[in-house]
């Protein structure tokens, strides 16, 4: 446990990493050093108190200015190992401004000099009389906050259910999802308590089973007071209807209050925070403007703006369980990961709503996956399948062709089949922003009617994987071998790179390059190629049901015969798209397209060889809600390859169910 030792006079002498020395009161203090995934906010929230008469961020600007070295290209890029000196209040009162321009790349040329001569300011210790030992989390107004209150519930209140505006949290991409401007997320979870149970949110999805992310339902806390029309009044109207409100009213009752409940609500936060802003002064501390001008930053994009208002609102109702949902998404939406998982994790153990505890846990998920970047974590899938297969050896279903009667292995054969796949995988952070990844995979499939055709596939795959903002690079190796009937038939040595960008909250893209060799066995070394790859893929998230995502992609390939008499030289054009839809909490459905062009080099049976493939997919995924880590996926895929020569012409259907267990 790291120990945070407070008071005046106190030295302690600290062996090993992991102990933390912090002073409390009034003088400059040290402290570190920084864990990993601890952030400005969170080292600002352990040192502000309300007597210092500065907000939260102003106290992470102040400790920004006084330590800046110690940061990477921006106020959240706070090193992981990091020695700060903390100011003292009065110290931070004059740094947080020099702050705030150096995070915006404003500072003056002295600026540095002006931090020194600041710094060198004591305005003395005040001694304390106690020491109190800290663990090694974050520190968080909900360590304090009072238990939920569920025991007693009001009555039920009829209001309209409405659109999520709920972050999504993308299994399927990897990366969280920001909000998508409907509702404040807070409203509904509010609401929860009181008003029974609204759609639920999507349970933790499968590991490569393209599951998507939760999204919760919406239902608007305009229900527990009289409607709210959207009012079309904007500007000069608002403020002199400000104006006819008697000073010092609350501000439920001022005209901007309905006005930014229907602005959260058309997803227009930008209308009413002007305004809003310039009330901040006036009306911090009112449960009821705090909460909701925090919502609408955070819908706006402003997770750091958002956080103080956000906080104030949670000390002042810590028994509100909208009002720190709302507090854990703006940490998480900060990259504060360890803020956010003690908000949540705090929420989790206070026995939520069941629909809230779905919420709660699909971000815990989402936490633990963002961790991979500096926590060292093993997983694994294991699936059981088994199916029919219409054209196991995706062969022609012609008997004769050019006056030679076929063989019958290499004419269509339908077959049922089982299966089982294995992967296991690796990660370790290298550095505070790469992190390598190494993974193992295996399947095995046995025909039933056709045990020629039984096939063992096994590969490993190592990466190297650098982030930072909102873009980042991986260079993986990849390799694989496969076995049919029992022998050798192929293999595969492939390097490749990706890089992924995170163009919006919505929107995101990836460009990848690949370059492999694949050998075949001697009997068939005609068919050995080297393989280049090009592909670029474009991910939009929406609202359909409960969160769904759009993806299309585009793919160029030439694949290099290593004999120069083979025909099986071949440039590859491919379109793909995709639609992922959930339909409940605990069903999906996803639909995949995709049609490749292949023009060949070489003649084939005297002919130009050009095949156009279209392949079809529709699955449906269940996901055990009782049975954690348990899952059910029924698919029907379709392929129609159409050549030129009709040798390769042919269809293959297949329809599979799975039973799916993921290690963690």
């Amino acid at each position: 446990m790291r120990r945070v030792y407070q008071g005046f006079g106190v030295i302690a002498i600290c062996l090993g990493l992991g102990v933390t020395w912090s002073g409390q009161g009034f003088a400059q203090q040290n402290y570190g050093p920084v864990t990993v995934g601890q952030g400005v906010y969170a080292v600002a929230s352990l040192h502000r108190k309300p007597q210092d008469g500065l907000n939260l961020k102003q106290w992470a600007l102040a400790i920004f200015a006084a330590n800046r070295d110690q940061f990477g290209n921006g106020l959240d890029q706070l090193e992981s190992g990091s020695l700060l000196t903390i100011p003292s209040p009065e110290q931070a009162r004059k740094l947080w401004r020099i702050g705030k321009k150096m995070s915006l790349n404003q500072a003056p040329r002295d600026a540095a000099a002006q931090v020194a001569s600041i710094m060198q300011l004591d305005d003395g210790y005040r001694p304390v009389s106690e020491l109190r030992l800290m663990s090694d989390e974050v520190a968080s107004p909900l360590q304090d906050a009072a238990p939920l209150t569920t025991a007693t519930p009001a009555p039920a209140v009829q209001a309209p259910v409405r659109d999520s505006a709920q972050a999504l949290i993308s299994r399927y991409s990897g990366k969280p999802v920001a909000p998508d401007h409907q509702q404040p997320a807070a409203q509904v979870a509010e609401t929860w308590i009181h008003a029974g149970t609204p759609p639920a949110i999507v349970a933790p999805s499968v590991p490569g089973t393209s599951v998507l992310d939760p999204k919760p339902g919406r239902e608007s806390t305009a229900a527990a007071t009289p409607a709210v029309q959207p009012t079309a009044t904007r500007g000069l109207q608002t403020l002199k209807a400000l104006e006819r409100t008697a000073p010092g009213a609350p501000f439920k009752q001022l005209p901007l209050y309905a006005e930014a409940l229907a602005a959260s609500a058309s997803g227009d936060s930008a209308s009413v925070l002007g305004q809003l802003r310039a009330l901040e002064a006036d009306y911090a501390g009112d449960s009821e403007f705090d909460y909701l001008y925090g919502v609408l930053l955070l819908d706006a994009g402003n997770p750091q703006e958002a956080l103080y208002p956000l906080l104030r609102a949670s000390n002042e109702s810590p028994e509100s369980l909208g009002i720190r949902i709302d507090l854990g998404r703006a940490y998480f939406d900060m990259g504060e990961n360890e803020s956010a998982r003690l908000v949540f994790t705090t929420l989790a153990e206070q026995a939520p709503p069941p629909t809230a505890a779905v919420v709660i846990a699909s971000y815990l998920e989402a936490i633990q996956d963002r961790a991979v970047r500096y926590e060292r974590r093993t997983g694994g899938r294991l699936a059981l399948n088994t199916g029919y297969d219409s054209n196991a050896n995706s062969a022609t279903a012609l008997d004769n062709f050019a006056g030679f009667e076929l063989d019958e292995r290499a004419r269509s054969t339908e077959s049922r089949y089982s299966g089982l796949v294995g992967e296991l995988n690796y990660s370790s952070p290298l550095t505070a922003r790469w992190s390598w990844i190494l993974a193992g995979t295996g399947r095995v499939r046995q025909f039933g009617d056709a045990d020629y055709l039984d096939t063992i596939q096994f590969g490993l795959s190592s990466s190297q994987n650098y982030r930072q903002g909102n873009w980042g690079l991986s260079l993986q190796f990849n390799g694989g071998q496969t076995l049919i009937d029992g022998r050798y038939n192929s293999h595969f040595l492939a390097v490749g790179s990706t890089l992924n960008v995170q163009h919006s909250p919505m929107l995101s893209s990836r460009y990848g390059l690949r370059l492999q060799q694949v050998r075949y066995d001697a009997t068939v070394a005609v068919r050995d190629i080297d393989q280049l790859l090009l592909s670029m893929a474009w991910a939009y998230r929406h609202n359909l049901g409960y969160g769904s995502e759009f993806s299309w992609n585009l793919l160029y390939g030439h694949d290099a015969p290593t004999q120069d008499d083979s025909p099986y030289g071949r440039n590859l054009f491919g379109l793909g798209i995709s639609e992922l839809v959930q339909i409940t909490p605990s069903l999906q459905l996803a639909f995949n397209s995709n049609v490749l062009k292949a023009i060949y080099d070489g003649q084939f049976v005297d002919s130009d060889r050009d095949d156009l493939q279209i392949f079809n997919e529709l699955s449906l995924s269940v996901l055990s809600q009782r049975w954690k880590h348990w899952g059910w996926r029924l698919a029907v895929a379709h392929v129609d390859n159409g050549s030129s020569i009709e040798l390769y012409d042919y269809d293959r259907l297949d329809v599979s169910i799975g039973l799916m267990r993921v290690f963690r």
